[in-house]
């Protein structure tokens, strides 16, 4: 007899909040797991309430070896990240094959890793997007599941931010259905399109000052304190 189908959900936020009450509602028969890190309790606040209200099981985890007990455990058939702030370990992604994926902000492979938003504001870029992808062992390389991209041009960070949240829950809402149809040996590759890594750009946490509003890409510019510079003064992660 084969187990139900399970998706572990990680993450924070109210676009995780609203994951879940997606994922509750359009695959009913699926166990759901909600994990959040110890250190973001205060950030996935809502996201607990949400689970708690639906009778979602919720646990807390200290670090990245908690969380991979925690997976192991359980098995999921799907794991699903979104904002959450521990490192999967390589066992993880292995193990999963392209059953884990990430809910990415920022129009990959443009802004692989930190700080998508505020760079994308401070480089004058007129547009922006969201992408689910593959977890795979780079920092934000794996296969694309799906995307959204809109305007962001005259917005500032907080405002941009919000839109990827509406565009993040538009992604995970019209891809459930998908989810659903994920089992032990049917994964994503088949529907992933791979990235383009001559088309992509790739940022650390070192790559932006905000104390003194300048940035280094690769150590290729720096842009000081503008107009742009400006709306960023409160950055929203």
């Amino acid at each position: 007899m084969s187990k139900t189908p399970s998706i572990l959900v990680c993450g924070k936020n109210k676009v995780c909040a609203d994951t879940l009450e997606i994922l509750r509602r359009e695959l009913p028969d699926h166990t759901i797991v909600y994990v959040f890190a110890d250190k973001d309790e205060t950030s996935a606040r809502v996201a607990r309430d949400v689970a708690h209200r639906l009778g979602i099981e919720s646990r807390g985890v200290r670090n990245a070896e908690a969380f991979a007990r925690t997976y192991f455990e359980i098995d999921p058939t799907l794991l699903l990240s979104v904002q959450f702030s521990i490192i999967l370990r390589h066992d993880i992604i292995e193990h999963g094959g392209d059953r884990p994926i990430n809910l990415h902000f920022s129009p990959l492979p443009r802004y692989r890793g930190m700080a998508p938003i505020t760079l994308a504001i401070l480089n004058g870029d007129a547009t922006f997007g969201v992408s689910l992808h593959i977890i795979d062992a780079g920092i934000d390389t794996g296969a694309l599941v799906d995307q959204e991209t809109f305007a962001i041009e005259g917005r500032s960070n907080r405002e941009v931010y919000s839109l990827c949240e509406q565009a993040g829950v538009r992604l995970i809402e019209r891809n459930a259905a998908i989810f659903g149809a994920v089992t032990a040996t049917r994964g994503l590759s088949g529907m992933a399109a791979v990235q383009d890594d001559a088309a992509a750009t790739y940022f650390s946490k070192t790559d932006i000052d905000y104390a003194r509003t300048e940035i280094g890409a690769s150590g290729s510019c720096s842009l000081r304190r503008s107009a742009r510079a400006a709306r960023i003064a409160n950055p929203v992660w």
